[in-house]
């Protein structure tokens, strides 16, 4: 599910984040990348997102723009490491990382 602020900001299905406001996002810098999001950005602040999407039969990288606002969410989104992987997992996994 995309929340509010990701439609403002034109996420779409199938996105792959790459940069959130020019810090690289990996699993293994995700999460502070994000604790530096939250702790650093105010509402109204001007937030760009560089994602990998599919459009048509090419693959571009996009960038998104939109301004910072507080959105309301029972969840919080953390990214772990899975060592025992199924064979679908470690697919997605290994085209996420570029392997």
């Amino acid at each position: 599910n995309i929340n509010e602020f990701g439609n403002t900001l034109g996420l779409e299905v199938g996105d792959i984040i790459l940069k959130w406001n020019g810090e690289k996002v990996t699993l293994n810098t995700y999460n502070k990348v994000m604790d530096h999001f939250y702790n650093t950005t105010n509402k109204g602040d001007s937030v760009t997102v560089t994602v990998r999407r599919q459009v048509e039969e090419t693959i571009q990288e996009v960038n998104l723009t939109a301004e910072a606002m507080t959105v309301k969410s029972s969840e919080k989104h953390i990214f772990a490491i899975i060592e025992n992987l199924s064979p679908s997992q470690q697919k997605i996994r290994s085209a996420w990382l570029g392997e």
